[in-house]
């Protein structure tokens, strides 16, 4: 497939969403594409509209820590989803775009695809892909959140220990209906988010982690090691550290030496 059979494909199957589609051959990121679009905007107090970002390939793919994410040409879905967030829907937010996608691509994978704390898919313990969050603060109890995903979709896996949708599917799905297919299904989790219960039960399900699993992590007050209890009901992770329980959000947890503050399609 060419980037334009590509990008033709997505604009036939967009057209009718009433959100902006932008699709480049290449960018350094579409995070960064966005985020620079939703600050303009925010900068004359103005609010961005909808609007999802693709890429055929990006050359300065970025996920935790600032760390290279490979992008090479047509192997995956590379996206950023622009929309406004209502403030209290912000801390479950990476718990509801992460369970969207596992379970869409479970369609293909006969349910074999799992979440690691707080977003990175895996197959059999395979990286698959994962999300980075952004929120741009609008004021009022508003924001504009931009949501990342990145999907690895074929090729050779750029590092060790990740795979592809090609390599574990039962059949295979095109990239640009494998790119529409978690596109939508973001984007109906984002117009009418689930309750918070809802949402939280769904990940739980989804998690690779159970409880009494040890967990080592850094958050902002150092360094922690301590027992996986689950999760509240309000989307923490529970933490039991030296017999005291402690919440953590998405942006505090590190599991070994990985900092889950942002996280994107792979390290």
């Amino acid at each position: 497939m060419t980037f334009e059979q590509y990008a033709r494909s997505l604009g036939e199957s967009c057209s009718s969403r009433g959100v902006c589609l932008v699709v480049s051959q290449q960018l350094p990121s579409t995070h960064l594409l966005a985020r620079r679009v939703v600050q303009d905007y925010t900068d004359e107090s103005a609010q961005a509209p909808a609007a999802d970002f693709l890429a055929w390939q990006q050359t300065e793919g970025r996920g935790r820590h600032d760390r290279p994410w490979a992008s090479p040409a047509g192997a995956g879905v590379y996206a950023t989803l622009v929309r406004s967030r209502a403030s209290d829907e912000l801390q479950t937010l990476p718990l509801l775009v992460g369970t969207t996608l596992c379970e869409v691509v479970n369609t293909h994978l006969d349910g074999r695809g799992r979440l690691k704390w707080p977003n990175d898919l895996l197959v059999d313990g395979r990286k698959l892909g994962g999300i980075l969050i952004d929120v741009v603060s609008r004021g009022e109890g508003e924001s504009m959140a931009i949501v990342s995903f990145g999907i690895n979709h074929s090729g050779e896996p750029a590092v060790p220990g990740a795979t592809s949708i090609e390599r574990e599917a039962r059949e295979q799905v095109a990239l640009p209906n494998l790119a529409v297919e978690l596109i939508a299904a973001v984007d109906a989790a984002l117009g009418e988010p689930a309750p918070v219960e809802e949402i939280v039960d769904r990940y739980e399900k989804l998690s690779i982690h159970r409880s009494g699993e040890t967990i080592r992590c850094r958050a902002e007050a150092g360094e922690l090691e301590g027992v996986f209890r689950g999760f509240d009901r309000h989307g923490f992770l529970r933490l039991a550290v030296a017999g005291e329980e402690q919440l953590l959000t998405a942006g505090e947890v590190v599991h070994g030496e990985v900092m889950h503050r942002e996280v994107m399609q792979g390290e």
